[in-house]
């Protein structure tokens, strides 16, 4: 039996992802997010520690999750007392500073 995927449980928690195509979404966005910090971790060669790793995964994968519902980048709310806002259009902008630490100086994360 494969072991339950805990960065999945967190984000199903940070998303608020009730129902069996939420929870896929989240899959299908954990998988990405992961792909993209590893990608850009490998870049620079960098050692991240999980903790912050596991952090800006989750930050990219919320992102990814909710520009699904994002029609033009604009999310929309469905509490009559919250304006609709825009999301960030680089899913990795969560990412960068918590990654700072670890990647070398001034290069920040592209």
């Amino acid at each position: 039996m494969i072991d339950p995927d805990p960065l999945l449980d967190r984000l199903e928690t940070n998303v608020q992802a009730v129902t069996d195509t939420e929870k896929a979404a989240c899959m299908d966005s954990l998988a990405t997010a992961r792909v993209m910090v590893d990608r850009v971790i490998a870049s620079w060669d960098a050692q991240v520690p999980d903790e912050p790793h596991d952090q800006a995964v989750i930050e990219v994968a919320s992102d990814l999750y909710f520009r699904r519902t994002a029609r033009n980048g604009v999310m929309s709310v469905t509490d009559s007392e919250l304006q609709p806002f825009r999301i960030n259009r680089d899913p990795l902008a969560s990412a960068r500073p918590i990654l700072r630490p670890w990647l070398p100086a001034g290069m920040g994360v592209a």
